[in-house]
């Protein structure tokens, strides 16, 4: 969910509660709902984009932020909208974002962000028992962890992998159904840090994932620990579920790797499944799998023999 939905979801949200008794059945809700649907609606075609001369609010400064062409101007619009709201979290984060130095102050600042932001969520009865496990599907928590993936980002680019690691397990705990992907990013700290044990326990929670940003690594820890028929049983499983592996491996290391390699990286979307899906998994990994170029040595061969061996049996039947 993008930003701009989470702001029709925010104000559906405030609708609601300004009715003051809220919905007693399916067909109340519902009823309500297209109400404001269609005020919602008629208030969007009504409204002026947001300028500097109109902006009002915090968000209407964020949003001019995320549209701003130049640093200085972004960070005069985040500034204004910090102003404007102290307890803005996503306008903070941007903040920091936008005049921190190096990786040391970046951890620092957001580690105290993220405890603030904690201190809120807990004041507003938010962050609960019953909360725990579902922040993504809350809007009001979002902001805190886009502000826990920045944290973790900033310390994985800083090798502080261990740290890193206990911040993508804390953020599991907080959204069980992932939603940010964290569960591929701490399989491939699992796979620098050559944490088995660590990865078994990922792969039980996530046990029906076909991804191959989950599946590669996975392999490649098994592989790294010489645990050869561990590695080749996930291989052949990502595999399965990607086409294009084989083709990946057998091209890993040319020119036309390293075309495709930068292709992708002006891409900020996959198609699961596809090329573009192993691409994004080396991107932001690529220190992961460079580092061990004979992985894909061994994968071209045991994919290519597979493949071989599946022709064989076509031709047999």
């Amino acid at each position: 969910m993008s930003k701009p939905t989470e702001k029709v979801f925010k104000a559906m949200e405030e609708y609601i509660a300004s009715l003051g008794n809220p919905p007693q059945s399916v067909e109340e809700l519902q009823k309500i709902l297209e109400e404001f649907q269609e005020k919602y609606n008629s208030e969007v075609l009504e409204r002026e984009p947001v300028t500097e001369e109109n902006a009002e609010t915090a968000d209407d400064y964020l949003e001019l932020a995320d549209k701003a062409k130049t640093k200085k101007k972004a960070l005069q619009y985040v500034t204004k909208a910090c102003e404007l709201d102290a307890n803005n979290i996503d306008a903070q984060s941007q903040y920091i974002d936008l005049t921190v130095k190096n990786g040391v102050e970046a951890a620092e600042r957001y580690k105290k962000l993220l405890v603030k932001a904690e201190e809120q969520l807990k004041t507003a009865g938010i962050w609960t028992k019953n909360t725990v496990g579902d922040f993504w599907g809350i809007i009001e928590t979002r902001p805190y962890m886009r502000v826990y993936l920045s944290y973790m980002e900033v310390l994985k680019t800083d090798c502080r992998l261990t740290q890193a690691a206990d911040a993508c397990k804390e953020i599991l705990k907080l959204n069980t159904n992932d939603n940010l992907g964290i569960r591929y990013e701490l399989m491939h700290i699992y796979a620098v840090t050559e944490d088995v044990k660590g990865a078994e326990r990922l792969f039980k929670k996530y046990r029906s994932e076909t991804s191959t940003q989950f599946l590669m690594p996975f392999s490649l820890i098994y592989y790294k620990v010489g645990n050869e028929k561990k590695a080749e049983e996930f291989l052949k499983k990502a595999a399965e579920y990607n086409s294009d592996l084989a083709k990946f491996f057998r091209i890993f290391g040319t020119a036309e790797f390293r075309m495709q390699m930068a292709e992708s990286m002006s891409v900020s979307y996959y198609s699961p499944g596809t090329m573009s899906e192993i691409f994004a998994a080396i991107n932001g990994n690529d220190d992961v799998y460079l580092n061990t170029p004979t992985f894909f040595e061994w994968g071209k061969k045991l994919l290519k023999d597979r493949r071989g061996r599946k022709a064989k049996n076509s031709d047999t039947k």
